[in-house]
């Protein structure tokens, strides 16, 4: 279970809820220029080779879980503004044998390959065509994880499904995803909320009957007073914690914000967490059939243009920032990592 979207304001933020029923051992991680990602097929090894010998390297920086220097990101960015997480697609992810003419990458790959070799969409799409996402876990003993993927810039975004008819590349011009159904589903649930609106509306359709009845048959006078309050604009909006109620309910925020708001600056990253709120999973309102209960382990703003994370968490709230340049310098062949910051402590 997650949520992830796009935020472009004055400069494009990406925002993420990590909805989980246990810590996975994050933390930062800045994988330097040279950093040489020890990929399982010499098919991506050779592809990041060749582009690395033309000059083409770029620091990445995300949230990991990292193995012997090897960071297995949740979501990250690169120093040119190009962003990528991946989600929780249960039961729907299919992958694909190795293939001789294909880009083979396991699950955990993806994010690296394209954050550290390519500078937009538009420029790693071709690469992306060739995509076999492969069957194979990190190590042996760790779990392979179902996954799919967003990956956005200022110009563009799209989603990566690997289903059981192959690899889906999908536009997704709300720069939104959580988990299943597929993403095309998703948009068919969209077509439900067509009528939402940031306004009340003005005239219910009982209003000209109305005028008919005389006072004292109404059993309340704010009949003559519609509506009862704002926000019925908005009646019929999923409040639920499925995937589609998150992904509907994100897209609706994201809309009306962008819509109405200035949101630049500061301000931008406050708006943003307050839309991740909107979508958050408090502990013990949902258990899994394991018996545990997934919580938004952690919410996260990624600002491209300052190479920063804002992070919050589910037992310090508060609001704290950290930079790429915190860990180390942008050169360098090695993967760095730092802890997120100490739990809260109440007196």
């Amino acid at each position: 279970m997650c949520t992830f979207f796009g935020y472009p304001c004055d400069r494009l933020l990406g925002a993420r809820n990590m909805d989980i029923d246990r810590d996975f051992g994050a933390s930062f991680a800045l994988m330097q220029r040279d950093y040489r990602f020890p990929y399982k097929d010499t098919s991506a090894e050779k592809i990041s080779d060749k582009r690395a010998s033309a000059g083409t390297k770029y620091a990445v920086f995300g949230i990991a879980t990292v193995f012997n220097e090897t960071p297995l990101y949740a979501e990250a960015m690169n120093e040119h503004g190009l962003m990528m997480a991946s989600l929780n697609y249960p039961e729907a992810a299919t992958y694909q044998e190795r293939q001789s003419e294909a880009l083979n990458l396991a699950p955990y790959e993806v994010i690296p390959f394209v954050l550290s070799r390519f500078n937009s969409v538009a420029e790693v799409l071709p690469e992306l065509k060739r995509l076999s996402i492969l069957a194979e876990p990190f190590a042996p003993g760790l779990p392979l994880a179902p996954l799919h993927y967003i990956l956005c810039d200022e110009e563009n975004c799209i989603v990566l499904e690997a289903d059981i008819d192959g690899l889906h590349i999908y536009e997704n011009p709300w720069q939104t995803l959580t988990n299943n159904p597929s993403f095309p589903e998703q948009l068919n649930g969209l077509q439900t909320l067509a009528l939402l609106q940031d306004e009340n509306p003005q005239t219910p359709w009982f209003a000209k009957s109305l005028k008919n009845i005389p006072e004292s048959q109404l059993s309340h006078r704010s009949y003559r007073n519609y509506p009862l309050g704002q926000g019925f604009g908005t009646l019929g909006l999923p409040g639920d914690l499925t995937p589609a109620g998150r992904f509907q309910r994100a897209v609706f925020y994201r809309e009306m914000s962008l819509k109405n708001l200035e949101a630049g600056g500061d301000f931008a990253v406050v708006q943003a967490f307050h839309i991740l709120e909107a979508v958050s999973m408090p502990r013990g309102a949902i258990r899994t059939d394991a018996s545990h209960y997934d919580e938004t382990l952690y919410s996260a703003v990624l600002d491209t243009e300052h190479f920063a994370y804002y992070l919050r968490l589910y037992e310090l709230p508060q609001i704290s920032c950290c930079r790429a340049d915190h860990l180390g310098e942008l050169d360098g062949d090695k993967t760095l990592s730092l802890e997120f910051p100490s739990r809260a402590i109440f007196a």
